[in-house]
């Protein structure tokens, strides 16, 4: 099997492609593939953007998520009155 490579030093960077002869390729063979992620931080989330709380009982999680649900419906009633206000001016200028 012959990989290619950039440079002797065997090492890559970007796209690769692998490949085999047709004198080397067994049908009745199973191969396989492995690709390791040496730069993880492109492929993963950081975990300094989670935002997360711990309640300490069922009610005090009730009690946050319904305050929670609140806020989301005031901020989404604001953005549909601004919505439905740029509607509005559009109109009124012609669009």
């Amino acid at each position: 099997m012959n990989v290619p490579h950039s440079g002797d030093n065997l090492k890559t960077y970007g796209r690769v492609q692998s490949n085999i002869a047709l004198t080397d390729y067994d049908v009745t063979a199973e191969y396989t593939v492995t690709y390791i992620v040496l730069d993880k931080h492109l492929f993963t989330n950081s975990p300094a953007d989670v935002k997360a709380f711990y309640a300490k009982n069922i009610r005090s999680a009730h009690d946050d998520l319904a305050g929670q649900v609140s806020d989301n419906v005031a901020v989404v009633s604001v953005i549909v009155q601004a919505v439905s206000e740029l509607y509005k001016r559009a109109k009124a200028l012609g669009g």
